[in-house]
C-alpha cells in the first residue's frame, strides 16, 4: 500500500498538499491540547510517581494489570509509554500518528474505488478526495464531543485513531479477496503479505475490543461470499483474527471495567443488558444525528441517479421508510438521552448511576431497539439494490460498520467515541455511492452542490473550534505560575478556572476527588495540596422535570 500511496502523491500534488495542511493543523492542536483525565493517570503511572520518571519496565507489567484487572486491552499501554517521552516530541508524534490514519483512511477508500476512480469528472473527484482525505474533520465537526474525547486526548486517540494504519493493513487481504468477482488473486494470499496481516491482526485486535470485531466479522462474511474456497494462508489468518477476538471477549478486564461504570456488562442480568443495549442505541443515533444526515442524502442521490425503473422506485420507497425510522430514532433517543444526563447528573457513589439500566420505561426500551433493528434492515434491502458496480464495497463498508457496534451496545455505551468507527465506515458509505452518483445528469450540479457545503460547513466549524482549543490552554497556562507559588510555599490551593471556552469541545474533565491524587502528583505538589474546581452549575444537574421522565 505504501509504493502506491508515493506513486499516487506525485500523481497528484494536491493531495500531497492537502496533507501537509492536514498535518499542520493537527500539529497545532496537539501542542495546545491541555491533559485530560486519564493523561494524569498514565503519565504518572497511576499517581506512583511525577510526570515522566515511569520506567519501561513499568510499563511492560503493566500489559498483565490491564487485561486482567482494568480494561482489557493493550492501548493504554501504549499511552504510558509514550509518555515517557518529553512532551513534545510524544506530542509532535501523536499529530503524525493521526495524520498517517487520515492518509490511511484515503488509501483504503481509494482501492475501494478500483478503476472506477478514475473514470470520474476532475471537479465531483476533487470533492471526494477533500472529503475522504479530511473525514477527521468532518467527524469533528458533526459531533463536537470527539475533538477532545478521540482526537486530541491522547490516551483515547491511541486506541481509536491511531491504530487505523495496522487495520487497514490487517483488513486488506480479506477485503480484496471480499471485492474479488472472479478467481482469488494468489498474491493476495502470500505468505509474506498474510504474515504482515497476522502481525498487524495481533497488534491492533489485542489493542482494541472494536478493532477485534470488526476484523473477525470481515473475515467470516469474506469466506461466506468465497463460500469457502479461500487459500490456506486466507484459513490461517482466519483463525488469528478469531483467537484474537477471543481472547479480548474472554479478557476479565473489559468486565471488571463494566461493573466500575456500571454498564450493560455488570451483572445485571437480562434486563440490565436489553436496557444498557437500548441506552447505546440512544446515544449512538443522538450522537450520529449529522452522520446519518449525510448518510441519508447521499442515498437520495443514488436512489434519484439509478435509471432502471423497478429498482429506482423500490430504492426511493426504501429510503422514505429508511428516513422514517431514522427521524423516529433520533425523537425518541432525544427524551432517552435527556434523562441519562439527568440521573448521571445525581449524587452517587463511582462514576455512574447504577440505576442507569433499570429506571426506564420499557415502551421507550422496546421501540429504540425495534427501531435500531428497522433502520438496519432497510440498510440491507437498500443495498441489495444497488448496482452490482459499487454494491459489494458499499456491502463491505456497512459489514464494518455494523461489526463496530456490538460490543459498545451490550456495554451500555452512550459517548459518542465508542461509535465513532461505525460513523467513520457510514461516511465512508456515503462518499462511496457519491462517487457513482455525481456523474449522473439529473443530480450532478445538485450533488456537487450538498457536497461542497458540507465540506464548507466542515472547515468553518474545525477553525472555530481550533480557536477555542487554544483559548482553552491559554486559560490552563495559569496553573503552571500557581503550581510554582505552591511548591515554593507561598500557597496551598491548586484553583481550576470556572469555565473553559472550549470545556465541552475538549471534555478535559473537571478534576473530581478520584483524580486529586495523581494531580498531585502529575505537578510535583506537597501531598497537602488543595484542589478547588470553580464550577457554576450544568443545566443536568437540576431537579428532574416531567419531561426528562418520558
Amino acid at each position: 500500500m505504501l509504493p502506491w500511496l508515493l506513486v499516487m502523491i506525485s500523481k497528484h500534488k494536491g493531495h500531497y498538499c492537502f496533507f501537509a495542511i492536514s498535518g499542520l493543523v493537527w500539529l497545532a492542536g496537539w501542542l495546545v491540547a491541555p491533559f485530560h483525565s486519564d493523561d494524569w493517570n498514565f503519565a504518572t503511572n497511576f499517581g506512583a510517581h511525577p510526570k515522566g520518571q515511569t520506567s519501561f519496565a513499568e510499563v511492560i507489567s503493566a500489559i498483565g494489570f490491564d487485561y486482567f484487572q482494568r480494561s482489557g486491552r493493550t492501548a493504554d499501554v501504549w499511552a504510558r509509554a509514550l509518555f515517557m517521552l518529553p512532551d513534545p516530541i510524544w506530542r509532535t508524534l501523536m499529530a503524525v500518528g493521526t495524520l498517517l490514519a487520515a492518509i490511511s483512511v484515503w488509501v483504503f477508500f481509494r482501492a475501494l474505488l478500483g478503476d472506477s476512480w478514475e473514470k470520474l469528472p476532475v471537479r465531483p473527484r476533487r470533492l471526494i478526495f477533500a472529503g475522504v482525505a479530511g473525514i477527521f474533520f468532518l467527524l469533528c465537526a458533526g459531533n463536537y464531543t470527539l475533538v477532545g474525547s478521540a482526537f486530541i486526548w491522547m490516551a483515547a486517540s491511541i486506541g481509536y485513531v491511531l491504530p487505523l494504519p495496522l487495520f487497514f493493513l490487517a483488513a486488506w487481504p480479506f477485503a480484496k479477496t471480499f471485492l474479488a468477482d472472479s478467481a482469488i488473486d494468489p498474491n493476495t494470499w502470500s505468505w509474506l503479505r498474510t504474515l504482515l496481516a497476522v502481525i498487524c491482526t495481533i497488534l491492533v485486535g489485542l489493542h482494541l475490543e472494536i478493532w477485534a470485531s470488526c476484523l473477525v466479522a470481515l473475515a467470516i462474511a469474506t469466506l461466506i461470499r468465497q463460500r469457502g474456497k479461500a487459500p490456506l494462508p486466507a484459513w490461517l489468518l482466519l483463525g488469528v483474527t478469531s483467537i484474537v477476538f477471543l481472547i479480548q471477549v474472554a479478557a476479565p478486564g473489559h468486565y471488571k471495567r463494566s461493573e466500575e461504570f456500571a454498564s450493560g456488562l455488570s451483572g445485571g442480568g437480562a434486563t440490565s443488558l436489553i436496557t444498557g443495549m437500548a441506552n447505546g442505541v440512544a446515544g449512538f443515533f443522538w450522537h450520529g444525528l449529522i452522520f446519518l444526515i449525510f448518510l441519508l442524502a447521499c442515498l437520495g442521490l443514488t436512489a434519484s441517479t439509478i435509471s432502471v425503473s423497478g429498482s429506482a422506485r423500490r430504492l426511493r420507497r426504501i429510503w422514505l421508510a429508511l428516513m422514517g425510522l431514522i427521524g423516529g430514532g433520533e425523537l425518541v433517543s432525544y427524551f432517552r438521552m435527556r434523562r441519562i444526563d439527568w440521573l448521571q447528573a445525581q449524587p452517587h457513589q463511582g462514576i455512574r448511576n447504577p440505576r442507569l439500566n433499570f429506571d426506564f420505561p420499557l415502551y421507550s426500551t422496546v421501540l429504540l431497539l425495534f427501531l435500531a433493528v428497522s433502520v438496519l434492515i432497510c440498510l440491507i434491502l437498500f443495498t441489495c439494490h444497488l448496482p452490482k458496480l459499487y454494491r459489494s464495497p458499499f456491502v463491505l463498508l456497512l459489514i464494518l460498520a455494523i461489526a463496530a457496534i456490538p460490543i459498545p451496545l451490550a456495554a451500555g455505551e452512550t459517548i459518542a467515541r465508542v461509535y465513532m468507527h461505525s460513523y467513520l465506515f457510514l461516511l465512508l458509505g456515503g462518499f462511496l455511492v457519491l462517487a457513482y452518483s455525481l456523474p449522473g445528469a439529473p443530480l450532478r450540479h445538485k450533488g456537487e452542490r450538498f457536497l461542497q457545503g458540507t465540506l464548507a460547513a466542515c472547515l468553518v466549524t474545525t477553525l472555530v473550534y481550533g480557536v477555542l482549543v487554544g483559548v482553552s490552554a491559554y486559560q490552563l497556562s495559569d496553573l503552571d505560575s500557581q503550581c510554582e507559588q505552591i511548591r515554593a510555599g507561598e500557597s496551598d490551593t491548586l484553583v481550576y478556572p470556572p469555565t473553559l471556552a472550549g470545556g465541552g469541545l475538549l471534555l478535559w474533565n473537571r478534576p473530581i476527588p478520584k483524580y486529586h491524587q495523581v494531580l498531585r502528583q502529575f505537578h510535583n505538589l506537597p501531598a497537602g495540596t488543595k484542589i478547588v474546581m470553580q464550577r457554576g452549575g450544568h443545566k443536568s444537574a437540576r431537579p428532574a422535570t416531567k419531561r426528562d421522565l418520558i
